[in-house]
């Protein structure tokens, strides 16, 4: 009884939004990730059907968090698990909508003995600035260097600017898929999960996309979009840059 009394609510919270033309929520894309692509996908069908009406802008990580906090972009698409401590005036919404998994990618030739990330040390090591998780993990290392994009940091693997890159799996072997790399090796470092954020603005629209991403979770539905969504990035000929 109390579940159906809660759904109840929520389609009466729906209807009340529906009646009262809003403008668009305004999501954040983060540039050259396509795991930020596909996620967009996504959460552009849990917005269809809470009935929201939602736009996407393509920003760079740092800005992207920088124009959430302030409010002048309604949230971002997903950031891990942890985002939300280091930005207060996000709300985290439950339950993951992905996963991202960081991994350390290094050419064969290399011969390196890597299985956690303090076995990086004393490589020359890129990851992309903007990019919270990569970056946590080894910007302290005195041999650590950012670049700007996932494409720009597997094309300098491949000519031995770096030894090691660090960055999420679905960027990193898109690239390497699309530059048609060989020989290369993958350590996994970490996996946390993806959550949508909103500015606490929207706080009124979290436990409406919260019951849409359980029931997706739930029926399958969110696995089977994700796979879409890979199938078509991978399929496409202007790859995000």
């Amino acid at each position: 009884m109390k579940s159906l009394i809660k759904y109840i609510g929520l389609i009466l919270t729906l209807a009340s939004l529906n009646a009262h033309a809003r403008e668009p929520i305004k999501l954040a894309v983060l540039t050259a990730s396509p795991p930020s692509v596909i996620d967009a996908s996504i959460l552009t069908e849990v917005y269809r059907q809470a009935g929201i009406p939602m736009i996407l802008v393509t920003l760079p990580g740092l800005r992207s968090s920088a124009e959430a906090d302030m409010g002048h972009i309604d949230g971002e698409v997903a950031r891990v698990d942890s985002y939300g401590e280091q930005h207060p005036n996000l709300i985290r919404i439950d339950p993951a909508i992905d996963a991202l998994s960081i991994s350390a990618y290094y050419k064969k030739s290399l011969r390196a003995n890597i299985k956690s990330k303090s076995d990086l040390k004393n490589y020359s090591i890129g990851y992309v600035k903007g990019l919270k998780s990569p970056s946590d993990m080894v910007k302290h290392f005195p041999k650590a260097s950012a670049t700007h994009s996932s494409k720009s940091l597997v094309k300098m693997l491949e000519a031995n600017r770096f030894d090691v890159i660090v960055n999420n799996d679905s960027s990193t072997d898109f690239y390497i898929d699309k530059l048609g790399l060989k020989e290369i090796e993958k350590v996994e470092l970490s996996r946390e999960p993806l959550h949508h954020y909103l500015h606490q603005n929207h706080r009124d629209l979290a436990p409406i996309l919260s019951a849409i991403i359980k029931k997706m979770a739930a029926s399958g539905e969110l696995i089977k979009l994700r796979a879409k969504a890979e199938k078509e990035l991978l399929l496409s000929s202007a790859p995000p840059e």
